[in-house]
Order: structure tokens, then C-alpha cells, then sequence
């Protein structure tokens, strides 16, 4: 199938090509990286015959929606700033699901650039089919506004954007019987906001021919459930006619502890659209903040419908590790569960009720055990990474490749803590106790070069071990931290050791994750492994501390001021 990574090996080979940029920094080689869960809890290990494990995509994969084309479904994400953009995975049964690609894999379809990655940059994707053909809309926000792409294969490749001419966010597209389609999204009220959050649900139809809006745009919900209440931030509507009756789906409550999904219906397209008897038809609001394995902030569904007759939701939610909703730094996984039609209204959950870890198996073909909960262990043999390699924002040039089983990373003139591009390429962090690996190959010339392995939330939030020059010109392992914008875009200096061998000598770097606590260790060739910095403070990495909507990327950085910046 067509994927992203013929575009990597692409940027890679015109890095090959660049002595010049090449000569002008220092190149970090990295010669292997691995990723592991180092301890599996009775609810996140194997399930028991019959049963499945949420969630069923682990890591940042947030805003889910999915579409079923025969017997396959396929999935599409958010992705914020995260390159190749809008991750695309694929399922025979709604629990394995593989990644198969990305829909924004070239740098004329989007720009991302100096954007803050926590919460700016590409989001609530809506993936459909219709008549051959896949269509994708989203936002990208501040950074051009709403689009829509198309596609024969959801693997890609995708159509350059379609810009759409409204305000709001959370495009999603409706087929009616009648084969006219309509854009549904969020957008501001008729004339003044109520109260801070107040929101409405727009519907207009589109040209699929042409991809442009035509006719009138209607208001079908304003504010949410019960203005009186009043509803906060409805958002990521999904429209489905099922029995003659138009059914509507949104998320309200904003994105943190209140988070919910509600129900609206009508008998005609345009209205008017009545909320269902048992609003909200998912949270987990107000549940006990201790109990055991908690799932918060549940919301954002879309729901499918199987060949057997069954539907199920797709949707966000984090397991948070403290007592706070927000103390994750996973960020916001897909999770999945059935759906009860009950009356001709969808029910996914009670209130009060906890989503359940494990559950009952989609009365679907299996063929395999396992899950996509897997380790990642990249010793980079072939010129092409796997597709949840990703770096930040459009590349205007390129800085790394793979060569003779090495990742050769070129360090670059912009630090983490700039919102340009980093010389980052990274995974996303999957559970909270897990262990990554790597061994570094890197000569600094210069006190301000360094090159390593890194965790990362934002530009503000990070932790990054890395080989460094001392002022004397030996070289040392640095363990810097970032959690205010007030602290240098490198970081500030937490510990530092020095090391024994020249700059041939490769070091073996390690970030061992223990939900809010991360350790960071070396060791040298022939040595043993040096803790160094003892035990950090990782919820600075947390969705509480960045107040954003991505979770933490583990991988490898290089930096020279020497280095190009654009």
C-alpha cells in the first residue's frame, strides 16, 4: 500500500545529496532505539479469550473517527504538529489496528511551522467513504482553517487540501439517500455568545464535484443539550440517518474532566434537532478521581456500524496516573466499546459507570492473537522507519537519513525549546512504565552541542540526556530539563558526568518511565549503566502541567548553533 514513507526516504536521499549542510554541523549517528513496556498491570496485559484490552490504539492518537469499506475499517486521528500529519490505521476486527499510512505526507499540502505543538496544528480529522472514493476533512488551526482532502486508498496518497470557507472547527461529511452531501462542524452562535463556551453546530451542503460549499448554512444546535445548564463547547459532530431518522452525535464539556458525548435527533435534515432522553450517552465525569485503573475525559466518539448488524464507538480518553483527570503523559488514547440502540437513541455508557479495560470481542473474524500495544525495536537496517516516526512541523529542508544500519541525525540550529524544527525524530510514548533505549555516535565541537535521547510534551516541556562538550573538550553526558518558558530553549542544567572515551566511542543512553517519575541512565563501551539526576519530576511532561492536547514523544535530537534553522 501506498504510506508516508517513500516521502521520508525522499528527504532523506536530498539530505544525502547536501555536503554542505552536512560539513557546516556536527552529525549524530544513531545505531539502534528501542521502546518497551516494563510492567503490565492485570488490567494492560493479555486478555482472556473472547475479550479485548483498551485502549485499543495506545498513545497520543486522539479525536478518532472511523468508516467501514466491506470488511475493513480503517481510523483516522489528530496529530497536531507531528510529521508525516493525521496518522491513518487500518482493523479487521475494531481491536488490531495497523498503521497503513498518513494523509499530510508532503510539504505542499500543509505548513506547519512555529506552531506550539500541545494544542496548534492539525485535529479532529473525519474520514469517510462514498461511491469509491475516501474523503477527509479537518482543521488546521492557526495554520489555515478547515479543508477537505480526498482519495481512492485511505493508505493514501491524499489530494492536496480543499480550503473551506468557514469559521469553527471539526469538519465532518454526511451522505444523505439522496447522494447530496452536507459539512457539519462547530462554529460560533448567532450573534453574541451566551457565556464562555457557547457554541453551535452548522450544516451546509457541498459540492462533491467541485469540493465548494453551496446553499445555505443552517444552525442545528446551539449551545448543546440544555442552554439553561448552560453546555460548554459542543464539538466533533457526526451525523447518521439509520430507520428515516437523521441522528446526531457531539462532544460537549470541553476536553478535561467534563468531557462528554451527547445525542441529538430529527426527522428532517435541517431540524429541529431534539437532545435524547439519557444525555450524556458517555462520561466519566464524576467519578471517584482513586479508583482503581482510572479512564477520565471520555468523549469524541464516531460510531460504525458492522456487516453482523453490531455498532460500536470509537473515542478519546486518558489513564491518568494520579488522582488528577489530567495527570497523563500518554496523552489522549483511541478506546473502543459497543452501542446500544435503544428506542432508535445510541447509548454507549451509563453515567456513573467506569470504561471498563477489558471487554467483550466484536463478534468479528480473529485471526491472530496480540495487540498494537507492541514494543518498538528499530536497529534502522533499511532506509525506511517505521510509520510512527515523527518529527515536528513541514520540513523545509532536510536533516537526517539512514545509511550503513545508522540513523544520521545532522544536528540543526534550532533548540527544543524554539517552536521551529528540531532535529527530533520521535515515537510516541504507549504506557506509563516503559523503558527506551539508544546508542549515540557524536563528536560536539562546541560547549552548545548536543545530541541524544529525549522526552518531550512541548517546547516548554521536556527532559533530554545527551552527549555534550565540557569547556576542558571532554566530552559528558548532560540531563536537562524544560518547564517554563523562562529557562534557556536548551534547557537547564540538572546533572552532568563526564565521559572516558573519545568521540568514536559510542554511549548508550535510557529514559526508564514510571508514570509521573522518569529515571535517565548511560553507560560507555565495556562499562555498566550511571544513573544520572535521580529521580525527575515527569509530570511536567502531563496534559495538567502543558494544559494542552498531546502526549510525550520519546526519541532522538541533535543540536548545533552551527546548524540551518529554516
Amino acid at each position: 500500500m501506498p504510506s508516508a514513507a517513500p516521502t521520508l526516504a525522499l528527504l532523506a536521499a536530498i539530505a544525502a545529496a547536501s555536503p554542505t549542510f552536512a560539513a557546516r554541523a556536527p552529525t549524530a549517528f544513531f545505531d539502534h532505539f528501542t521502546y518497551r513496556q516494563t510492567a503490565a498491570p492485570a488490567a494492560d496485559g493479555p486478555s482472556p479469550p473472547g475479550m479485548y484490552r483498551n485502549p485499543v490504539i495506545p498513545g497520543s492518537y486522539p479525536d478518532p473517527s472511523i468508516v467501514r469499506v466491506g470488511r475493513d475499517y480503517y481510523l483516522a486521528t489528530s496529530s497536531f504538529t507531528a510529521w508525516p500529519a493525521i496518522p491513518i490505521f487500518h482493523s479487521r476486527d475494531l481491536v488490531r489496528w495497523t498503521q497503513i499510512g498518513h494523509a499530510v505526507t508532503r510539504p505542499e499540502q500543509m505548513v506547519l511551522k512555529n506552531l506550539d505543538a500541545s494544542w496548534q496544528g492539525l485535529y479532529a480529522p473525519d474520514l469517510k467513504y462514498h461511491r469509491g472514493r475516501f474523503y477527509l476533512l479537518s482543521t488546521c488551526y492557526a495554520c489555515g482553517g478547515n479543508f477537505v482532502m480526498t482519495a481512492t486508498s485511505a493508505a493514501g496518497p491524499w489530494s492536496n487540501p480543499r480550503w473551506l470557507p468557514f469559521e469553527g472547527i471539526d469538519p465532518s461529511i454526511f451522505f444523505d439517500d439522496d447522494g447530496r452531501a452536507y459539512v457539519l462542524n462547530n462554529g460560533p452562535p448567532l450573534g453574541e455568545p451566551r457565556y464562555d463556551g457557547h457554541r453551535a453546530i452548522w450544516l451546509q451542503e457541498i459540492d462533491l464535484a467541485s469540493l465548494r460549499m453551496i446553499g445555505p448554512r443552517t444552525r442545528i444546535v446551539d449551545g448543546g443539550v440544555d442552554l439553561g445548564a448552560p453546555p460548554f463547547w459542543v464539538e466533533g459532530p457526526h451525523l447518521i440517518k439509520r430507520d428515516g431518522r437523521y441522528v446526531l452525535i457531539a462532544a460537549q464539556g470541553g476536553t478535561k474532566e467534563r468531557h462528554a458525548q451527547v445525542v441529538f435527533a430529527s426527522q428532517a435534515l435541517r431540524g429541529p434537532y431534539l437532545p435524547g432522553p439519557a444525555n450524556p450517552i458517555l462520561t466519566q465525569a464524576g467519578l471517584d478521581p482513586h479508583r482503581a485503573d482510572p479512564v477520565s475525559s471520555a468523549g469524541h466518539a464516531d460510531l460504525v456500524e458492522t456487516p453482523e448488524g453490531e455498532w460500536w464507538a470509537v473515542f478519546l480518553a486518558n489513564r491518568p496516573y494520579g488522582p488528577h483527570d489530567l495527570l497523563t503523559n500518554i496523552g489522549r488514547e483511541v478506546f473502543l466499546l459497543p452501542v446500544d440502540w435503544r428506542d432508535g437513541w445510541p447509548a454507549i455508557l451509563p453515567s456513573g459507570r467506569p470504561v471498563p479495560l477489558q471487554a467483550e470481542r466484536p463478534k468479528l473474524p480473529f485471526r491472530r492473537p496480540g495487540s498494537t500495544h507492541t514494543a518498538i525495536d528499530e536497529a534502522f537496517a533499511t532506509p525506511r522507519l517505521r510509520l510512527d516516526w515523527v518529527s515536528l512541523g513541514t520540513p523545509q529542508t532536510s536533516w537526517w537519513r539512514v545509511a550503513d544500519g545508522k540513523l544520521h541525525v545532522d544536528t540543526r540550529a534550532v533548540a527544543l525549546g524554539d517552536k521551529g524544527q528540531p532535529a527530533f525524530l520521535a515515537v510516541r510514548q504507549r504506557h506509563h512504565d516503559a523503558v527506551a533505549t539508544t546508542r549515540v555516535t557524536f563528536n560536539p565541537v562546541r560547549v552548545e552541542e548536543r545530541a541524544g535521547l529525549v522526552a518531550y510534551a512541548d517546547a516548554e516541556h521536556f527532559l533530554a540526556l545527551s552527549v555534550a562538550r565540557r569547556r576542558d573538550g571532554r566530552r559528558e553526558v548532560r540531563l536537562e530539563r524544560r518547564s517554563t518558558p523562562k529557562e534557556r530553549a536548551t534547557g537547564s542544567l540538572v546533572a552532568a558526568a563526564a565521559l572516558t572515551g573519545g568521540g568514536s566511542r559510542p554511549v548508550e543512553l535510557r529514559i526508564t518511565m514510571r508514570g509521573g517519575v522518569y529515571r535517565f541512565a548511560f553507560f560507555e563501551h565495556r562499562g555498566r549503566w550511571r544513573n544520572i539526576g535521580g529521580d525527575q519530576d515527569a509530570t511536567i511532561l502531563s496534559i495538567k502541567a502543558t494544559d494542552g492536547f498531546v502526549g510525550t514523544l520519546i526519541g532522538l535530537y541533535g543540536y548545533s548553533p552551527r546548524g540551518l534553522n529554516s
